[in-house]
């Protein structure tokens, strides 16, 4: 899971006009998105601010032959306005999502959707909501590339020489959104993730401030800074990772 010695919460069981605490973040709204039959929620509804615009999660049930509580359900996400409805395009369909966080901007002219793919792996989507449907916006290529740029993961202690490529890219790192500064700025927290294969750098983080829709960084946090301006926003069990260790 996303900083999983970070951002630890229990992922609870929404209904349609229920909203569960975000796993991310607390100023989320946690959409679980795989489970069975009768374990899930028919539809689940994340309003605007503004009341006009939602995020809805229904499910289609396949293998209809079986009992209902052994059926795979498969999830549709949507956004709903009075302009009409379309299908949000929010994962890679080679790595689902288990569940997501839904944060919308306070204008609600934005949303922020964090996922959780494994108990590694988390990215961010984040949607311009338009007149003519859902624009996906590049929220994180730029802290990411500037994460590189400061914690240089691939020449970790204990990854070895042959991991330290310089022309390494930023696949791999972990993003979530963690609170809207404003309209247009969200709060992002990037980590490389809690596994061993990141040798003496696994489990650190950076925040971010990312301008939208350009996905400009205008603002860059240390974990512990990121902590004390978030603390409202972010899961009670954050902590501040271990110092880098590098190859000599």
């Amino acid at each position: 899971m996303f900083i999983r010695a970070i951002f630890v919460l229990a992922v609870l069981e929404t209904a349609a006009g229920f909203a569960s605490a975000g796993t991310f973040s607390r100023s989320a709204t946690t959409v679980p998105l795989m489970c069975f039959g009768r374990k899930c929620a028919a539809v689940v509804e994340v309003r605007s601010p503004d009341g006009t615009k939602e995020i809805r999660r229904t499910y289609t049930a396949f293998e209809k032959d079986r009992p209902m509580k052994d059926r795979l359900m498969i999830p549709k996400v949507e956004v709903v306005t009075p302009k009409g409805r379309w299908s949000l395009a929010y994962d890679d369909s080679t790595d689902p999502w288990i569940d997501m966080d839904v944060m919308w901007s306070p204008d609600s002219k934005l949303v922020a959707l964090t996922g959780e793919m494994d108990s590694y792996i988390e990215t961010v989507r984040v949607f311009a909501i338009t007149e003519t449907g859902p624009k996906l916006l590049d929220a994180d290529m730029e802290p990411a590339q500037d994460m590189v740029r400061r914690l240089r993961p691939v020449c970790a202690r204990y990854v070895g020489r042959l991991g330290c490529d310089p022309d390494q890219d930023e696949d791999g790192l972990n993003f979530a959104a963690v609170a809207w500064v404003d309209a247009h700025t969200l709060a992002l927290m990037s980590e490389v993730p809690c596994d061993t294969i990141w040798g003496g750098i696994m489990c650190l983080a950076m925040g971010y401030d990312v301008d939208l829709p350009s996905g400009k960084v205008v603002g860059t946090m240390t974990p512990k800074a990121f902590m004390t301006r978030w603390k409202q926003s972010i899961p009670p069990s954050f902590r501040i990772p271990d110092s880098p260790d590098w190859n000599q």
